[in-house]
């Protein structure tokens, strides 16, 4: 009898730390990759209507602070994603088992990270380049167009 309730008791054990283990290495890493997805949609939407730099902008016509003062929103969203594609990009190469998950519901991380630093890199001009990284960003986290 009590050795009936030893393998009980260790079988119960074993059943916590595998759970443990479970939540550590999948429930957490999805919601970080659901967070991020979020952002990522938040951030966009957000940056959409970036205007492109102009090519007047020069120092003749303008002073540097002031052109400085122009590129700042076209540098700081190229920035911010970039940033959003490298952690996409990361989650895509580390979190093995979290990855098979999302990609059985049909994202695809690596190529949303890879699509955000080409958007990140061809915000400067508007044109076809932009919305191709744009639509591989909808597809690979399955946003509406």
């Amino acid at each position: 009898m009590a050795l009936g309730a030893l393998f009980t008791l260790i079988v119960g054990f074993l059943g916590g730390v595998v759970g443990a283990v479970a939540i550590d290495f999948v429930r957490t890493p999805l919601r970080e990759f659901f967070a991020l997805r979020t952002e990522i949609r938040d951030v966009t939407l957000r940056l959409a209507n970036i205007p492109p730099p102009d090519p007047t902008w020069k120092v003749p016509t303008y002073s540097e602070e002031a052109i400085e003062r122009l590129l700042r929103p076209s540098r700081e969203a190229e920035a911010k994603l970039r940033s959003l594609g490298s952690r996409m990009i990361a989650f895509g190469d580390t979190e093995w088992i979290a990855v098979e998950i999302v990609r059985y519901l049909g994202f695809d991380p690596s190529q949303a990270g890879y699509g955000l630093i080409g958007l990140s890199n061809s915000l400067a001009q508007y044109g076809d380049e932009r919305a191709t990284h744009r639509a591989s960003i909808n597809k690979a986290l399955r946003f509406p167009d």
